[in-house]
């Protein structure tokens, strides 16, 4: 059955392979967009009412902390003044009648600076009650006012707050805190202070919000201090489900839900006490929007299935032609001929794809032309190293120098120039590798330097100092040992006292440094730039010119060979080697 279905697929025209693959790759999506959205829609209806609630709610509660704190501050106010008039009374002996007059007035002054306050009230230790009602509607022993006064005695001054509770035979609810007014010199108690609040100035931070939420000021007890249903007040919350979250809910920053079938609840925590916010909203509000808005997206998607119908069967058409065309260009490369496609004259995907091939036969055209050219320079490059190893007059020279020493009896030096010389031909011929590492390049200069100072002892000396790390790092061979014998043919040999010859290497941000320095007689500042500027194989300057471009072709442009150079004062050579070669098409890293 399988086999049978990919025989009829792979006889298919290339249109109707396009149809067949197109329409269900775009119908099923589709579908599946839009059981996903519906979805998607209804959590984000949540997290988006979620949000702007919980926005809404922590400024509720910072309008009722703010409240909360204005009310202290009332009672820190009227504290200092009562402290004044005391001392004020005591010193001026004034009468009672003068002294509730000026009660009362500062009482009625704090209430109207702190207009939220309900009521105040300040009661003497002598049992006389000043309030800023005409006329107080309990005395100091009546049970509402007497069972704070008890509470706020001896309290030392710290700010006593009580639950919302009903006022008297009243329907208004109020919430009351109570101080203890301490004389700042004697330290004696004045009397108590005690300011309400009326639940209506908290319930008054509701009134913007929408109807379809409920809004709850619940204390740490469960009791609903304030609501938007009066019929709630001084209740605890019916539902033992929401409790229980309440007290175990994990917090998120200021503000936490909950959600069950019904409704959706967001809590925000009061800072000033341990009460929270709740707000409730019934799902049901936010179902019927999404109910419309998921009708929309089912038609959205049955006219999208209806035009993809209709647009699958035109782009199969457009699609299918210029491929055919490309196609029977394309066959023709293997009898080895690069045609150009005829071009779409448009500048869609097909269009691109065809340019794109054309633009690939021009770039192999050129490749071949590059290969050719590549594979000739490595070919010199190869033959300019062979010259390099072979170096027969060093061989004969050194020959020269064993004889001698061994003439003069120095059979010991004799045969370390010698093992030198074998040593410097092993390293170089090195198995036929053209990369060997860091340290056996330096190893072979050493054995070539020891070789020349036996010859030119009084001309030059020498000190090699190369970072360990870089031992193991890979180089192309003879790099460093044409730059030294320049610097000692060229530079030191031609200065008449001699001089020194230092080389170094270390690895700073992931480039290897090599440098080669002779303190010789130096260059002229035109001849310097000539160097640097050399970019082909100059007979004048062959080994230079063979290193950069050695270098350049393992290394990539990254590397290179710079010469630094000032006359009568010696020369430097810089070679520069990339730590991993990313320019390289092999991407041959430099390590071993």
């Amino acid at each position: 059955m399988k086999s049978a279905i990919s025989k009829w697929y792979r006889n298919r025209k290339i249109q109707d392979k396009i149809l067949v693959i197109f329409l269900p790759l775009v119908i099923i999506p589709l579908v599946t967009v839009g059981i996903v959205t519906n979805h998607i829609l209804t959590t984000a209806l949540i997290n988006k009412n979620y949000e702007v609630t919980q926005s809404n709610a922590i400024l509720i509660t910072d309008r009722i902390d703010e409240l909360v704190i204005q009310t202290a501050h009332a009672a820190d106010m009227v504290t200092i003044n009562l402290n004044r008039m005391f001392s004020e009374f005591d010193r001026d002996k004034v009468a009672e009648y003068e002294r509730r007059y000026k009660i009362i007035n500062e009482l009625n002054n704090a209430k109207l600076i702190f207009s939220n306050i309900h009521s105040l009230q300040f009661v003497h230790r002598s049992g006389v009650t000043y309030s800023t009602m005409p006329d107080p509607q309990e005395p100091v022993e009546g049970p509402f006012l007497l069972s704070m006064l008890e509470e706020v005695s001896g309290s030392g001054g710290r700010d006593v707050w009580f639950l919302m509770t009903q006022w008297n035979d009243t329907d208004e609810k109020i919430m009351s805190l109570g101080k203890e007014v301490i004389h700042i010199m004697t330290g004696e108690v004045l009397g108590q202070l005690v300011i309400h609040l009326s639940e209506s100035d908290l319930s008054a931070q509701f009134l913007d919000s929408p109807e379809y939420r409920q809004y709850f000021v619940i204390s740490h007890e469960g009791q609903i201090i304030s609501s938007t249903d009066d019929q709630q007040l001084l209740r605890k919350i019916p539902s033992t489900q929401l409790t229980d979250w309440l007290k175990t809910g994990k917090q998120i920053d200021k503000s936490d839900k909950w959600v069950n079938e019904e409704v959706l609840v967001v809590k925000a925590e009061f800072k000033k006490n341990d009460w929270s916010l709740i707000v409730v909203i019934s799902l049901d509000d936010l179902h019927m929007n999404k109910q419309k808005m998921s009708a929309s997206i089912l038609l959205i998607i049955a006219i999208c299935i209806v035009t993809v119908f209709w647009g699958g069967y035109k782009l199969s058409r457009v699609i299918a032609r210029p491929i055919v065309r490309l196609t029977r260009v394309m066959g023709r490369i293997h009898e080895e001929s690069y045609e150009l496609a005829p071009s779409t004259y448009s500048i869609d995907e097909i269009g691109q794809l065809t340019a794109g091939y054309n633009k690939m036969i021009k770039k192999l055209d050129l490749l071949i032309v590059r290969i050719k050219r590549e594979q000739r320079s490595k070919q010199e490059y190869e033959m300019a190293l062979i010259q390099s190893q072979i170096k027969p007059h060093f061989l004969y020279n050194t020959l020269d120098v064993v004889y001698v020493l061994s003439d003069l009896g120095k059979s010991d030096l004799a045969k370390d120039a010698a093992k030198a010389l074998a040593d410097f031909y092993r390293y170089s011929l090195s198995s036929g590798k053209d990369i060997i590492t860091l340290e056996e390049e330096v190893n072979m200069v050493q054995a070539y330097l020891f070789i020349q100072q036996i010859r030119y002892r009084d001309v030059f000396k020498y000190q090699i100092n190369l970072d360990p790390q870089i031992n193991k790092y890979s180089i192309m061979k003879l790099t460093l040992q044409p730059l030294v014998e320049n610097a000692i043919y060229h530079g030191l040999r031609a200065k008449e006292d001699g001089g020194e010859l230092k080389i170094s290497g270390y690895l700073e941000k992931g480039t290897i440094y090599l440098e080669v320095l002779d303190t010789g007689v130096g260059m002229s500042k035109s001849k310097v730039e000539w160097l640097n500027q050399i970019t082909e194989n100059k007979e004048s300057a062959f080994g230079l010119s063979s290193i950069k471009h050695r270098l350049n072709f393992y290394f990539g442009p990254k590397a290179g060979l710079y010469i630094e150079s000032e006359e009568e004062v010696g020369t430097k050579a810089i070679i520069k080697i990339p730590g991993k070669d990313e320019s390289d098409a092999a991407s041959h890293d430099c390590r071993r």
